[in-house]
């Protein structure tokens, strides 16, 4: 089925309507469905992947503030220590994460309650597995395999935040307690309505809390369709520089990873090498740890020719099951 513009609060009317439900991927429903879509889709302004020139003319309208490009910040990864900015202007940033250490690693973005220190914060990590509620995840990059980098561009407040590693280093602990981290400061005064920045996008994937769904998205004249193949159709994109668009409808929170992989039951074997009982990690591509509820990303990837599963590895204590196992992931094959 397609949905034209705007896109993606198309697809989130569809997400939230329960038709995908695990074990039924492809999107139904008769007319009635599709003119209940069209309407949200017509009242939307703000989900449109526009031209940029135009984006940015609306956006400026918007706000009145005119919108400039994401600001770059360039992160390296090694297996003692994370390099990279002190600090940054609040808005839409490109982080770039390069992984020069012997692991995979990723740079998860914690940001800290008001007045909390870092030392604070670094105390309150220690004391279990699981995030402490001061600590805010807000996205970030990777995961990312040794001598890889990878693209994120996101909004971010202001704030001090932890940039860390959460993965297990094989020994049962996080490589954050090995020095994997350092902080970052978020500067200036968030805007009453933050405008994300405008990325045409060839592909995206919609995700929610019941089911992740993945399309292309084509240029028809001036207008976009977004076509979403469901899992016994698997989207074909072109290999090389690719833009994946993504955004999250769900309310709880939840990592994306992408990895090569022929088949779905391969998502466990991350989570294998994740709790440390597979010494070697699978091919793993890219990734947006911490997403929020309401959130908007964009990967920047480089991908060769192969099959590519998108998928949530978390584990629900409200379930006792992993995000994937709920129906939160979804397949491509790039040509």
């Amino acid at each position: 089925m397609r949905a034209r513009t705007p896109l993606l609060l198309a697809l989130a009317a569809l997400l939230a309507s329960g038709g995908c439900k695990k074990g039924r991927r492809a999107i139904q429903g008769g007319a009635a469905a599709v003119a209940e879509t069209r309407a949200a889709a017509e009242q939307s302004t703000q989900a449109e992947v526009l031209d940029p020139s135009e984006a940015l003319a609306a956006a400026s309208r918007a706000t009145g503030t005119p919108v400039g490009p994401p600001k770059v910040i360039a992160f390296t990864a090694t297996d003692t220590g994370i390099t990279g900015p002190d600090s940054v202007p609040n808005g839409a940033v490109e982080i770039r994460l390069t992984n020069r250490g012997q692991a995979p690693h990723e740079l998860r973005l914690l940001r800290l309650a008001p007045q909390m220190t870092a030392e604070q914060a670094m105390a309150a990590l220690s004391q279990g597995p699981d995030l402490p509620r001061s600590l805010s995840p807000r996205g970030g990059a990777g995961p990312v395999m040794p001598g890889k980098s990878t693209t994120v561009v996101e909004l971010l407040g202001p704030g001090t935040y932890l940039a860390l590693c959460h993965l297990n280093a094989g020994d049962g602990k996080a490589w954050y307690t090995k020095g994997v981290v350092r902080t970052l400061t978020v500067t200036g005064v968030a805007p009453a309505r933050p405008q994300p920045p405008v990325i045409p996008a060839g592909s995206a994937i919609v995700t929610s809390d019941k089911t992740w769904k993945f399309g292309v998205s084509l240029r028809t004249s001036s207008q976009r369709t977004l076509l979403i193949e469901g899992r016994n159709r698997r989207t074909d994109i072109p290999g090389g520089d690719n833009i994946i668009m993504l955004e999250h409808y769900g309310r709880e929170g939840h990592d994306a990873v992408i990895m090569r992989a022929t088949e779905p039951r391969q998502m466990r074997e991350y989570v294998a090498w994740l709790e440390g009982r597979r010494p070697d990690p699978p091919d793993i591509v890219g990734g947006i740890p911490g997403l929020v509820p309401q959130m908007r990303a964009w990967f920047h990837l480089q991908l060769e020719p192969g099959a590519y599963i998108i998928f949530c590895p978390n584990f629900h204590q409200r379930t006792g099951a992993r995000g994937f196992e709920l129906g939160e992931y979804d397949q491509f094959v790039v040509k």
